[in-house]
């Protein structure tokens, strides 16, 4: 047999096969709703009705619940979503809410020192790109273009045998947070969520101080248009366990109080920090840096206040 002819039927029979099942599972992959489309469809449906938009990361998505709030409000956070992310979530939906009065944005201990592209859960960048239409993202970088490059996860096979996998309400609060499933030792977790935050410990200054300004300018940007549209902004640290904020690197923490105070006074906003607020008990949390269903009733009637 001509060998040239071997070899294009061999690779025929090996790529046509898992071409159609790439097709297949991206396919099928893309139709399980999840926490961003979910988000997409109801900021959408829901533009001309939002009076208060929460943006953030996990701290603000499982921390703040708008059912608790006196006007109408969405969560628009999502775990580990950055400066960056905020940034662009702001202005595709909030700009065309016409309603829109106040937004909340958390500052968190490692907030001006992260990205999510660099971070463990950087897979989550393709979220933004499949299901809330960022097109910044380069074809460079396939694997966030794509699901079927976490073909080895259990996702789909789990939503085949009818897992929830969403954890979202309509109104786009986390619900995998309960209290009930809370693990019995959670006090004593505090290494790996410090670990990670920890940015000061392990970068050294340039690449810090370059992250910080990157990181400020998505979040002026925001500020910036808020006043120019009479949008009131409320800065949130959100509370935390004793064993996580008793072992936060103080340098680093001082950075972000620094910078806290200063862009509060430059445009006007108010900071929150509830970092160490002793109204929550061991009951209000999840884990050592996240609220339960409960701490997060708490914490929204409480912010509801700050209009």
């Amino acid at each position: 047999m001509n060998f040239r002819l071997f070899l294009h039927k061999t690779l025929l029979i090996l790529v046509v096969p898992l071409t159609a099942f790439l097709t297949v599972y991206e396919y099928a992959y893309r139709h399980i709703e999840n926490s961003y489309s979910l988000k997409d469809k109801a900021m959408e449906a829901r533009k001309d009705s939002i009076e208060v938009l929460i943006l953030g990361n996990s701290h603000t998505f499982f921390g703040l619940n708008p059912t608790c709030f006196s006007r109408p409000a969405f969560n628009a956070a999502n775990v580990s979503q950055d400066f960056r992310h905020n940034h662009f979530i702001f202005f595709r939906y909030a700009t065309r809410m016409p309603r829109l009065r106040q937004v909340i944005i958390p500052l968190s201990f490692s907030a001006l020192w992260g990205f999510l592209e660099r971070e463990d859960d950087s897979w989550r960048m393709r979220k933004y790109v499949l299901y809330m239409g960022d097109t910044s993202v380069p074809w460079t970088k396939p694997e966030w273009h794509f699901e079927f490059m976490s073909v080895g996860n259990r996702s789909l096979w789990d939503a085949l045998k009818g897992k929830d996998l969403l954890q979202c309400t309509p109104e786009g609060t986390h619900t995998g947070n309960r209290l009930s499933e809370r693990d019995a030792d959670w006090q004593e977790k505090w290494q790996g969520p410090v670990g990670r935050h920890s940015h000061f410990l392990k970068n050294d200054c340039r690449t810090l101080a370059e992250a910080q300004s990157v990181n400020a300018h998505y979040l002026e940007d925001i500020l910036a248009c808020c006043n120019e549209k009479g949008i009131k902004v409320l800065l949130l640290t959100a509370p935390a366990w004793h064993t996580y904020y008793e072992h936060l690197n103080a340098p680093q923490y001082e950075a972000m109080q620094a910078y806290a105070r200063q862009v509060s006074r430059t445009y006007g906003i108010t900071y929150l920090n509830l970092l160490r607020d002793g109204r929550f008990t061991a009951d209000d949390f999840y884990d050592v840096d996240h609220l339960n269903e409960q701490g997060a009733e708490k914490l929204s009637r409480i912010i509801d206040a700050y209009r």
